[in-house]
């Protein structure tokens, strides 16, 4: 009777034994194959994924929007901190950054505010009523005296402080991105966007005009290349706690047996997020860290 127990008890023995090196062979070859699928993540980023669309001021918001303009703006600022902006030089330059932010990806063209644009206008109370005209006339060619007028336009305009400096230092040119692209159907690529952004900046910064450039586009692109510095960050936070748990334990099994554990959730969710037709928002990029800290943290505890 002994005997047979004892069998039974050691064929259950190998029989779980067995069933585990099946089970961590599987586990294995799935966080294998996960890996190779995470080297297609891509950044996924957009405006209204930062958004609480279901919130009741949301709705009301994107109900609205079209006729009263979104938020998700760019906005390029040209500063001039020597002197004004009434200069030639400097309206040569803020047209061609006009024409630059007109043709980005993305934009909608009809939001596109400068004061080269037509939807800029002043209005003004004349002896025979009211008289108007586009604050830069046409046929401005930059001499002292279209100057003049465009200074007298933009008193009357009511800009100062929305598209011109209240000291006249600098001017900017706005404009809406749409999430979409209206030809394609697909989702509008912001470091791309970003991008253009950077090159508008380098061509057109010189030693008496700075380029200043905001907007949600412009911080997704600079996040997403500093993103890249993050898998540095990455291995050092790795190789850190790896010290830190060997110091802990004395030993080195555990510390790589600890490691592994906790990195196989962070390569299992960035290598289903392709599989599921999903990007990682650079405004997430945390949250593998936070995955793996919790994961190191909870190893330790049991």
């Amino acid at each position: 009777m002994h005997r047979s127990l004892t069998r039974v008890f050691e064929n259950f023995g190998h029989g779980m034994f067995s069933r585990r090196r099946t089970l961590l062979g599987i586990f294995a070859v799935v966080t294998l194959l996960l890996a190779y699928s995470a080297t297609n993540l891509r950044v996924d980023a957009g405006f209204n994924k930062m958004i609480p669309l279901n919130h009741p001021y949301m709705q009301v918001f994107t109900e609205h929007q079209k006729t009263f303009g979104g938020a998700n703006r760019v906005i390029v600022a040209l500063v001039q901190p020597q002197g004004d902006i009434f200069n030639t030089e400097f309206f040569t330059r803020l047209k061609q950054v006009t024409d630059d932010v007109f043709f980005l990806p993305g934009v909608d063209r009809s939001t596109v505010t400068s004061l080269f644009t037509p939807n800029v206008r002043f209005i003004e109370i004349v002896e025979e009523g009211f008289a108007g005209g586009n604050v830069i006339p046409q046929g401005f060619q930059g001499t002292v005296t279209d100057l003049e007028q465009v200074r007298r336009n933009v008193l009357k305009s009511g800009y100062v402080g929305r598209l011109v400096t209240n000291d006249f230092s600098g001017a900017l040119v706005s404009a809406e991105l749409l999430e979409y692209d209206p030809v394609s159907g697909e989702r509008l690529n912001y470091r791309r966007v970003a991008e253009q952004l950077e090159i508008l900046r380098v061509k057109h910064e010189t030693a008496g005009i700075g380029v200043h450039i905001i907007g949600f586009a412009k911080a997704v692109g600079d996040i997403a290349d500093g993103a890249v510095s993050v898998i540095g960050f990455f291995a050092v936070a790795f190789l850190v706690s790896g010290f830190l748990l060997f110091f802990y334990c004395g030993s080195w099994r555990l510390t790589l047996l600890t490691l592994t554990c906790a990195m196989v959730p962070v390569v299992w969710l960035l290598g289903l997020l392709p599989l599921f037709g999903y990007g990682i928002d650079p405004m997430s990029i945390l949250v593998p860290f936070l995955i793996f800290s919790i994961g190191v943290s909870h190893a330790v505890q049991m």
